[in-house]
């Protein structure tokens, strides 16, 4: 059975990660019976989060965006660390994601599920693996509205999966709240321009 280890005091060497995501690879996650290129609804028992912010109006400002989503920019921004550090956005691929927290290193592992590549929306979602202390979906997108503006959208559909993030319920919640907060501020950052205009609150 693949190994469901979580937490660790020092992060796994790269021959660490490399075992864990060929672990992962065997398995597949769990069913949820929603479609993660959208994240509209979340099933009995699961939290749907929604975060978004407003890059700005424009071509311009939607090409920026969909370049700095698809070179991870919401997570390397967020000062996540990824194994590979920039994995292809296919369907089928497999990341490792690990966050410090305090004196530990929690390592969690995803599979990207749905891609979407339009020509006013692009993104990606990732379905949790057992390898990682949350069950659930969770989606990418920026959107080049009909009103001109541009949306970064990260949308959540979770619960808790390890023992300790149910045991520490609203300290984990709170971790996990913090994280998509940062991923939107990441994508606006690397959006804006260096002169900070045009950027938008969070909301």
């Amino acid at each position: 059975m693949p190994a469901r280890r979580t937490v660790y005091l020092r992060h796994p060497t790269v021959a660490g990660c490399d075992a864990r995501l060929a672990e992962q690879a065997q398995v597949e996650p769990t069913d949820l019976g929603v479609d993660p290129s959208t994240l509209e609804t979340a099933p009995p028992g699961y939290r749907l989060d929604r975060d978004a912010i407003d890059l700005g109006a424009g071509q311009e400002v939607f090409e920026r965006a969909r370049e700095c989503l698809g070179r991870w920019a919401a997570h390397l921004g967020s000062g996540l660390r990824l194994h590979p550090e920039r994995p292809e956005i296919v369907e089928g691929r497999d990341v490792l994601i690990s966050i410090r927290v305090g004196p530990v290193h929690v390592v969690a592992a995803c599979r990207t599920v749905a891609v979407v590549d339009e020509l006013r929306r692009f993104g990606f979602a990732y379905a949790t693996l057992p390898l990682h202390p949350e069950r659930g979906r969770q989606a990418f997108f920026v959107e080049h509205g009909d009103d001109d503006v541009v949306r970064f959208v990260v949308s959540t559909v979770s619960r808790p999966r390890a023992w300790w993030a149910r045991a520490s319920a609203p300290l984990t919640r709170a971790v996990q709240r913090r994280a998509a907060k940062k991923y939107v501020s990441a994508v606006s950052e690397c959006v804006a321009p260096t002169d900070g205009r045009g950027r938008d609150g969070v909301r």
